[in-house]
């Protein structure tokens, strides 16, 4: 931004003033993800994306009746970031607190009519294990670990060790064709169709895994997938801005595992319901770029077309511009800012 402003204008800006340049024009600083592979999508393509997806799904008949949308999540701990103060030009404040090596992979299911499949965890965590208790360390800690599911509502059922009988070295659960089918193989999911996204965990050798297990299986764009899945937006959010502001013992992987087990279980019915209907635009009428394009910005996008059209009833006013706008502008509730913001 700063190069362009010097080509173009031979004017030397700071990082504070293209920062502000830009807020005023409706972008916000966020921090990037690094990823092994991407898409270079204009915000139009992504809008236009989404858009022939959902009119598709609407000709197919696909929204007609209950439908499903399934995903993976983890327990992962290291997003955690804990602030503290400390003197200027003082050391670096430490937290001596340990987090689990293990990450866990959870299957969710949830349906248009706001119902849940039962999420399962899969562990290469001993502590899960089914085998037989031979120690004292072995008895207490599957003692321990029927004591918290008892707690928390978890029958242990739902829980899968993926790891050897001894020695289990593997720590990361990646998500794989074998972990959905065997959460659909536990579970009876009604009838209906199953979005998911387009990732390789869901084919083995180029054949689906969820069609060949008998349901019809729709996949989401790749680039689109995280606005539309439930899942992704928001299921997975709130189940864990739940389980952080608990603030259990990370270090200890069966609390903190079950825990969040417990906290997606406990989303409500109408939330995902609600998700269901924002994402998939039931109800909204004809498909349109700025309602595709309301979902994909957020309510950011809401506050900055009020904003611009604010902006373009002032140039009208005041500047004598010809700008005119291209819908008439929403009533505030009072008069304090000048009778000429209120539309009569």
């Amino acid at each position: 931004m700063k190069g362009f402003i010097w080509d173009k204008f031979e004017i030397s800006v700071s990082d504070s003033t293209v920062s502000t340049l830009l807020g005023n024009a409706g972008f916000s600083e966020r921090s990037l993800k690094t990823t092994t592979g991407g898409f270079m999508l204009t915000d139009k393509e992504l809008v236009e994306m989404y858009s022939e997806f959902i009119r598709n799904c609407r000709l197919e008949g696909l929204f007609d009746n209950r439908f499903w949308s399934v995903d993976f999540t983890y327990t992962s701990y290291r997003n955690d970031i804990e602030r503290g103060y400390t003197p200027v030009g003082g050391p670096q404040l430490k937290l001596a607190r340990r987090l689990s090596r293990f990450t866990n992979c959870i299957v969710t299911c949830v349906s248009s009519h706001g119902e849940q499949i039962p999420c399962m965890i899969f562990s290469y965590n001993p502590a899960f294990a089914e085998k037989a208790a031979r120690t004292k360390t072995e008895r207490e800690t599957r003692r321990r670990v029927r004591e918290v599911a008892g707690k928390m509502g978890i029958n242990l059922s739902r829980v899968v060790y993926l790891g050897v009988e001894a020695r289990e070295k593997r720590t990361y659960v990646a998500e794989s064709p074998e972990i959905i089918e065997s959460f659909l193989r536990f579970n009876v999911v009604p009838e209906g169709v199953i979005f998911s996204d387009g990732g390789k965990s869901f084919k083995r050798k180029k054949v689906d895994v969820i069609a060949n297990l008998g349901h019809q299986h729709v996949t989401y764009p790749a680039a689109v997938h995280q606005y539309l899945s439930p899942n992704d937006n928001r299921l997975h959010g709130e189940a864990k801005n739940k389980w952080r502001a608990a603030q259990p013992n990370f270090d200890d992987d069966v609390y903190s595992s079950l825990l969040l087990m417990q906290c997606i279980d406990n989303v409500p019915t109408e939330n995902i319901e609600g998700w269901f209907t924002k994402n998939f635009m039931f109800g909204a009428g004809k498909v349109t770029d700025e309602k595709v394009r309301a979902i994909i910005s957020g309510p950011a996008y809401a506050r900055f077309a009020f904003h611009r059209a604010c902006c373009q009833k002032y140039q009208m006013k005041f500047e004598d511009s010809l700008v005119q706008l291209a819908t008439p502008m929403h009533k505030i509730s009072s008069s304090l800012d000048g009778t000429f913001w209120v539309d009569e």
